[in-house]
């Protein structure tokens, strides 16, 4: 035997207790500017507020590029030889010369445009000696 139940009629406290967990808000206030706004339900109110965040100043990304070029211009040779040492790159690359004798002729490139640039000093030491050696 199946057992029915009938359900029966809501009192009128319950009524209103139902009532008050589907209805609406009783009401919302909104601050100035839409900065804040508060819900006042029955036996609770909710106040919320937009954080106030500090402000974020950007550091002056150009200004800290340039600086870094600066400082890489200071160790880069200048842009003729740069195009050298692209080319000899490039040799090396496609297979013309192999990639040791290029590091090679680099470096030599290097060692040779440093002493040129010593070369006041040392050529004329080599002078001397040559010079007090032929006497």
């Amino acid at each position: 035997m199946a057992r029915t139940t009938a359900r029966r009629p809501a009192t009128p406290a319950e009524d209103e207790v139902a009532k008050s967990r589907t209805a609406a808000p009783e009401s919302v206030e909104k601050g100035a500017g839409g900065d804040a706004f508060t819900l006042n339900l029955p036996m609770v109110t909710i106040r919320a507020r937009k954080p106030e965040l500090p402000s974020v100043r950007l550091p002056d990304v150009r200004r800290e590029l340039g600086h870094a070029v600066d400082i890489a211009r200071t160790f880069l040779p200048p842009p003729e030889r740069m195009v050298y040492y692209g080319g000899l790159a490039a040799l090396a690359a496609v297979g013309v010369i192999d990639w040791p004798v290029a590091a090679a002729i680099g470096v030599g490139t290097i060692v040779v445009q440093r002493a040129r640039q010593q070369g006041g000093n040392g050529e004329s030491a080599a002078r001397g000696r040559r010079e007090a050696a032929s006497r």
